[in-house]
């Protein structure tokens, strides 16, 4: 049977728009996505991560998806529920390696349509001498 928002309010005696309810909801499917992962794919996922914190000032989850494929091929780099990257980018806040920003890119993966995605900005970037010449131009 549908309901209408109209029911389902009355029903309550609540709103059905809630930040708390929806940061609950976010926080339940993240962890949910995370231990159906594959251990061996969040593993080269968070190193992934690791190596983008660590060489970019600043990427979006699609850095990331980049690198894996890279390094690892397209085989390792596939997990059933690519949501699980979001446990990932989870842990690597966790960890100091990065910070939020408010600002977006459009996403280039071919399933994610150009959405936004957020710019992440490292706390662990490391120039290294080959990037500081290229600078020096």
């Amino acid at each position: 049977m549908v309901r209408t928002l109209m029911e389902i309010f009355s029903d309550k005696n609540k709103s059905p728009l809630s930040l708390e309810a929806a940061k609950e909801a976010r926080d339940k499917g993240i962890k949910q996505v995370q231990d159906n992962a594959d251990r061996k794919w969040q593993d080269t996922a968070l190193a992934a991560v690791h190596q983008c914190a660590f060489g970019k000032e600043s990427f979006i989850v699609d850095d990331v998806w980049e690198y894996m494929y890279d390094l690892h091929g397209a085989e390792q780099a596939h997990t059933r529920d690519n949501r699980a990257m979001g446990s990932i980018i989870v842990e690597a806040k966790k960890y100091g390696w990065i910070t939020a920003t408010n600002e977006y890119r459009p996403s280039a993966r071919t399933k994610s349509h150009g959405n936004p995605r957020r710019v992440w900005k490292s706390l662990i970037y490391r120039q290294t001498e080959y990037q500081q010449g290229a600078m020096e131009l």
